[in-house]
């Protein structure tokens, strides 16, 4: 993976900016330590920090240069596309390739399509990406179908700053007071709705939507949504054995690689999926290595995962996330993910491409999306459309119990949501924060666009059974013999149990008694909070993410966001 940071001054004092633009260019150097160029055209500042996984050759570093019909360009771009080759192959009639990098696989491709925004349609894969054309004074951005890459901006009348993450912006910007998003923290508590949308945690910084492109020229900003909605396909040639191939070939492409690959895998269907199709089919095995995360004192993973591989005769880790573990890092991982740790999960992701790092693998593969796809999670299958409305004399009328029934309908848009707007949002934020901290690229090969489309397709197959059709794959196919056929099993783990008692749950207690925090958050009321708190630590409410809520905007708080 790489960092991306271009400004583009709108006043022409570029020069007084550089010493600033530099040091804030080093807050991405994780994204990409193995090279890191800059370079200045005009009033325009273009970084680029590379972890070179394709071509280690210098010769496909970045900024990449373009020279084409007169014009000249300078691309900056972060991910893997997955069939490059593919692409190269058609393109060789048209560019001489200098490079066997899919860098200059997507600036040639770009040419090909004169230049339009659809041209990322042909990838299959995951990127943000800046295209300068220095020539045209024009500057292209834009982001993967489901926002696997981060892209962000900030826009005045002075300056436009687009970056692969927050705290370069913040870093430039650090004399104008920066400030955190309210509505956003105040979205985060009550909807539980983060990491999705325009808006970030901090005033004025926006997200580049997934499958959104932007257009800079003449100072304006324009944007354009190129994919927004899953195609519900018709598939002709529908047979399981189809799908099946379809399937192994996809997590196949996803192992594409110059340098050594590791998986995150957990007791689970989908990770295991993962590791049975790279076990079996794939060759060059990179002396690859299965990392899996349980608890101190805790038996949730590791055990089950162990069996799995060493039926397979392959090599796994074992990681243990620590109550003093999140205690030490919650502050620092805060910083890291610019917005809210989802669960303790999280701190297991942040751990184990911390030790993937330090075994030598610069790339891992993981099992997230695979629920979505199918429609698997209890709250997708049972969520139902509520549409009412109000007279001035009576609330919450529906007209819904006179409307036919379409079942189908209600699953496909619900899947729609989670992938767009509710859980898949969610996730790519983790995935990328936890594993570039580390600076490891971690692959998602079931948020592969045509993957994903296709397999929603058999989102009905024998609905009784969730991903019954994976797990008729595993049960055919897996070397760890197991009774594969049945419903998803949630596998807990002990976050409720750690914030209701011990060392954790004391260390929590003094947070929500600090004034510290009701005087930054003025819409969470302290005796409230204080009394739910009573009643969770007596067992009366079970559920305690409102106290996960609670510590993470304490330490969003915390973040000086002048000193950063």
């Amino acid at each position: 993976m790489c960092g991306i940071l271009l400004y583009l001054d709108k006043k022409n004092s570029l020069e007084k900016k550089i010493s600033i633009l530099k040091k804030a260019s080093k807050l991405l150097i994780h994204r990409g330590p193995d090279y890191n160029k800059s370079i200045i055209k005009n009033n325009i500042y273009l970084f680029h920090s590379r972890l070179s996984i394709q071509d280690l050759n210098k010769r496909s570093n970045q900024p990449m240069i373009k020279n084409y019909k007169k014009e000249k360009f300078y691309t900056s771009y972060n991910g893997e596309i997955y069939n490059f080759r593919k692409i190269k192959k058609k393109l060789n009639k048209k560019f001489k390739f200098n490079t066997n990098s899919d860098t200059e696989v997507l600036i040639n491709n770009f040419l090909s399509h004169e230049q339009k925004p659809n041209f990322i349609m042909d990838f299959k894969g995951m990127f943000a990406f800046v295209i300068l054309n220095s020539s045209k004074k024009e500057i292209l951005f834009g982001r993967d179908y489901f926002g696997q890459k981060p892209l962000y901006f900030y826009n005045d009348d002075e300056k436009t700053i687009i970056s692969s993450e927050i705290k370069p912006i913040l870093y430039i910007n650090k004399k104008k007071s920066n400030k955190l998003n309210v509505k956003s923290l105040e979205r985060y508590f009550l909807e539980n709705n983060y990491f999705s949308g325009r808006e970030t945690f901090f005033e004025g910084i926006k997200q580049i939507l997934p499958g959104e492109i932007g257009l800079i020229s003449n100072n304006e900003i324009y944007f354009r949504r190129i994919y927004s909605k899953l195609k519900n396909l018709k598939i002709s040639n529908n047979s399981k054995k189809n799908y099946f191939k379809f399937l192994e070939k996809n997590i196949i492409d996803h192992t594409i690689s110059d340098k050594k690959i590791s998986l995150s895998l957990s007791a689970g269907l989908d990770s295991s999926l993962i590791a049975h199709v790279i076990y079996t089919y794939v060759k060059q095995k990179y002396n690859l290595t299965a990392y899996t995360f349980d608890f101190e004192n805790e038996n949730y993973e590791y055990n089950e995962a162990k069996k799995f591989v060493k039926s397979y005769n392959e090599q796994i880790k074992k990681i243990i996330v620590s109550k003093d573990y999140i205690i030490e890092n919650f502050e620092k991982f805060i910083k890291k993910n610019e917005g809210p740790i989802g669960g303790i999960s999280q701190f297991g992701l942040f751990k184990i491409c911390d030790q993937a790092k330090k075994d030598g693998f610069d790339v891992m593969l993981s099992g997230y999306g695979l629920d979505e796809c199918f429609g698997s999670y209890k709250s997708i299958k049972n969520s139902k459309s509520k549409k009412n409305f109000d007279l001035i004399d009576i609330k919450n009328l529906s007209n819904e119990n006179v409307i036919n029934d379409n079942e189908d309908k209600l699953l496909l848009n619900n899947i729609n949501d989670y992938f767009f707007k509710i859980k898949i949002p969610r996730t790519t934020h983790m995935v990328d924060r936890s594993s570039m901290a580390s600076s490891v690229e971690m692959r998602i090969p079931f948020l592969e666009k045509n993957f994903v489309e296709t397999s929603v397709y058999w989102r009905n197959y024998k609905r009784k059974i969730d991903k019954l059709l994976i797990r008729e794959y595993m049960q055919k196919n897996s070397k760890y013999k197991k009774n594969w056929i049945h419903n998803k099993i949630h596998v807990p783990h002990p976050q409720n149990k750690w914030l209701r008692d011990g060392k954790l749950s004391f260390w929590v207690n003094e947070i929500i008694n600090d004034n510290y925090l009701y005087k930054k958050i003025d819409f969470i009321n302290k005796n409230k909070l204080l009394n739910s708190w009573k009643k969770f630590k007596n067992n009366e409410d079970m559920n305690g993410y409102i106290f996960w809520q609670i510590i993470n905007i304490y330490f969003l708080t915390k973040i000086d966001l002048n000193k950063i």
